[in-house]
């Protein structure tokens, strides 16, 4: 076999008598061509000869349909997996004298957190943010900005709870922003209203369906190294 690229996963003999034999057994001997000797106007007698390129990244034209069709499905779970935001709806207490007490619930529904861990070491995108749209000083009891790092998947949530002062029968917006997510708005009547608490299910395992590559158990490694130059000398 051809000497690996710089940088590439080197090539092991054992992965190439798995490509030749699945080449042989299942693929009617198409993938590898024996060597010949040639004769190079500069080199002098070379040989020629080795996998062909692209056998190794390419699988037959019958399986095309149902590898596509597992890769489609593959995906279309990964996508049901990723973090889904939700706020519950708002609760408001009337403490008395132009005060209210207000909390915001924020949760992640999906399986997936918010942000990997790698993300938040990176820290390359500021956290999501959660503001009440009141002025500095009317915030008695609470940050008026809010920040969270992550949300864990299944049901992970952080609850924000201010008092304010404000008078009676208007609004207070409350905004979430995510880099990720978009930006959310809350409107938030200033009349008081039961707590509600909600049930959040344990996250499931994920059900995700395994890629099969081209052949049978015979099959190589996908680990295998592929190089289209790859056997030419």
């Amino acid at each position: 076999a051809a000497p690996a690229r710089a940088g590439a996963a080197p090539v092991s003999d054992a992965d190439d008598a798995k490509w030749l034999r699945y080449s042989d057994e299942q693929r009617e001997r198409t993938g590898f061509l024996e060597f010949k000797p040639f004769e190079h106007p500069q080199l002098g007698t070379v040989h020629i000869g080795g996998f062909v390129p692209g056998f190794k990244m390419n699988p037959p034209d019958a399986e095309v349909a149902a590898l596509a069709e597992q890769q489609a499905n593959f995906l279309l779970q990964l996508a049901g997996k990723l973090p889904k935001i939700n706020v519950d709806e708002p609760w408001v207490e009337d403490i008395g004298g132009g005060l209210w007490r207000i909390g915001v619930r924020v949760s992640n529904e999906g399986w997936m957190p918010t942000r990997s861990a790698l993300a938040l070491k990176a820290r390359r995108l500021p956290p999501m943010g959660v503001v009440i749209d009141v002025p500095e000083d009317a915030v008695l009891v609470g940050e008026r900005r809010v920040r969270i790092a992550s949300l864990a998947g299944g049901g992970g949530s952080r609850t924000m709870e201010w008092t304010v002062l404000r008078p009676s029968g208007g609004d207070v917006k409350v905004t979430i922003t995510s880099s990720e997510f978009g930006e959310k708005v809350v409107m938030v009547p200033l009349k008081a209203t039961a707590r509600k608490q909600k049930a959040v299910a344990p996250p499931s395992e994920p059900e995700i369906v395994p890629v099969v590559q081209p052949g049978n158990s015979a099959t190589p490694s996908p680990s295998a190294p592929t190089d289209p130059k790859e056997g030419t000398r």
